[in-house]
């Protein structure tokens, strides 16, 4: 008998849900949602994988430095168990679910049906399903009508082959089952909604509803309970001085998924810490939930307490806000107004969906235009207190991913730039003003490749202006060894 069959027979004894292995922690039952420490024993790497040993297939662990994630099943106790292992730091972090098999097989089922062939289960309730998310350290769990679940840890997506794919009508239901009636209302209306659903002590998730040709589908996004602090997110000095800014515009930039609402939340941490001010978010929905200490926090989400942004951010000028934080300014008549705002003498934070810097300010511009200003350049350069380009990329450990900055401080040099129109000049710009904290994407991931923190390839997948990247690199190192396993051909 293999060492952990023990374990498995209490939990068939004890009908628990899942048996939940990580280094540096006591085994633990998880049952009717809360979790039981069972032993007396902390185990670590090494101890998790004689276990695993015992029973994986071939007797083989693959090394989680090489490997994300590895599953397989196992038969104990007359049942059949599977083990789900996440690469963790210090080993293999490992949840092991008991399966329900049938007494009798039933009849052949269609071909984009055969989970129960494959010994799979139903798609759970959605709740048990988000906890099994923050179990796996996922940070999305992508839901499709037809299509097994999806998960993205550390940057890459996952199939959960272990779960029947659900027809359109279950993943609707399970959906609805959390989804507030005014959700369902808006989904109803235009296949589209957007809703923050929290499971108390375990985490907050933004929940995307969406239909397409195969039917329902949902993009679930966790969100801490706790906000990020601006240590734990590593924040460069450069980018904390932005909560020190007393008005003004900063842009906040960077592809979905880069951490963009994180680093907004650690500012406004960093802001409470710093001053005593009336802080008004306007979130879709709303994600980290704000605790007022120093500063008084006002969260309004919409369109649940205004039909939309431009109507919240209108608000704003009656309520004596200080600190204004637009978490999703991809509307261009909001991100106008948040800056008209800026120029009155707020700070404004606002979240642009652009892949750097420069993106991001023609954005900005591009809104001026729109909302019918004759000079453009000039308007954005008057409130320009700061602007920030983030991407996430793997750590060439292989241990989770950490971010590059593009940082444009309000520098003299920058700010003539904007008014000028001439964009294109940034990253030699940012280059050149140091002095002011500023850095182009370029340097910041040369340096990230150069101190071994990166790979050269991954790198180069994240940057926006590969030449510049490229020379960057053999500007660091003559000798072409940082730039050699790359393929610049094309």
């Amino acid at each position: 008998m293999a060492a952990i069959d023990r374990l498995l027979e209490e939990a068939l004894r004890h009908k628990v849900e899942l048996v939940l292995l990580e280094p540096g922690r006591l085994p633990a039952f998880r049952r009717g949602g809360a979790d039981h420490e069972v032993t007396q024993k902390v185990l670590d790497g090494p101890a998790i994988e004689r276990l695993l040993a015992e029973v994986a297939p071939g007797r083989l662990v693959p090394n989680p430095a090489n490997q994300a994630r590895f599953e397989f099943d196992h038969r104990a106790a007359g049942a059949r168990f599977h083990f789900a292992c996440l690469a963790a730091p210090g080993g293999w972090k490992v949840a092991i679910a008991p399966q329900s098999e049938p007494a009798h097989p039933g009849p052949p089922t269609p071909t984009w049906a055969t989970a129960r062939e494959k010994g799979r289960r139903a798609l759970p309730a959605l709740v048990p399903l988000l906890r099994s998310m923050v179990d796996l350290g996922a940070s999305d769990l992508h839901l499709a009508a037809w299509e097994a679940p999806w998960l993205r840890i550390h940057g890459e997506l996952a199939g959960l082959e272990t779960f029947e794919p659900p027809t359109s009508a279950r993943l609707k239901e399970l959906l609805y089952e959390v989804a507030p009636e005014r959700v369902r209302e808006e989904f109803e209306r235009s296949s589209r909604a957007l809703f923050a659903l929290e499971i108390e002590g375990i985490a907050r998730f933004r929940i995307a509803l969406s239909r397409d040709r195969q039917g329902v589908g949902a993009a679930i996004r966790q969100v801490p309970l706790v906000p990020p602090s601006a240590d734990t997110l590593e924040l460069p000095p450069a980018v904390r001085r932005l909560a020190e800014v007393e008005r003004g515009l900063v842009l906040l930039a960077g592809p979905p998924g880069s951490g963009r609402s994180s680093s907004l939340a650690a500012l406004l941490g960093l802001v409470d810490l710093r001053r005593a001010a009336h802080v008004t978010t306007i979130e879709r929905p709303v994600e980290f939930l704000l605790t007022s200490r120093r500063s008084l926090f006002r969260q309004t989400e919409v369109p649940t307490h205004a039909a939309n942004a431009v109507e919240a951010i209108a608000a704003s000028r009656h309520t004596d806000t200080d600190v204004l934080a637009l978490a999703d300014a991809g509307d261009a008549a909001a991100l106008a107004a948040a800056i008209e705002r800026a120029a009155a003498g707020v700070l404004v934070f606002a979240v642009v969906d652009a892949a750097s810097v420069r993106a991001a300010l023609e954005t900005a511009l591009a809104a001026l235009t729109a909302a019918g200003s004759r000079r453009p350049g000039a308007e954005l350069a008057a409130v320009f207190a700061g602007a920030i380009s983030q991407k996430l990329l793997r750590r060439a450990t292989g241990a989770g991913r950490l971010a590059a900055w593009e940082i444009a401080p309000a520098a003299p040099a920058v700010t003539s730039t904007i008014a000028e129109g001439d964009l294109w000049r940034l990253p030699a710009v940012l280059a050149a003003a140091h002095g002011t904290g500023a850095q182009s994407e370029a340097e910041a991931l040369a340096d990230l490749v150069a101190y071994r923190m990166v790979e050269p390839r991954e790198a180069l997948r994240a940057a926006f202006d590969v030449p510049l990247l490229v020379e960057r690199l053999r500007a660091l190192d003559p000798s072409g060894s940082l730039t050699a396993e790359l393929d610049l051909s094309g």
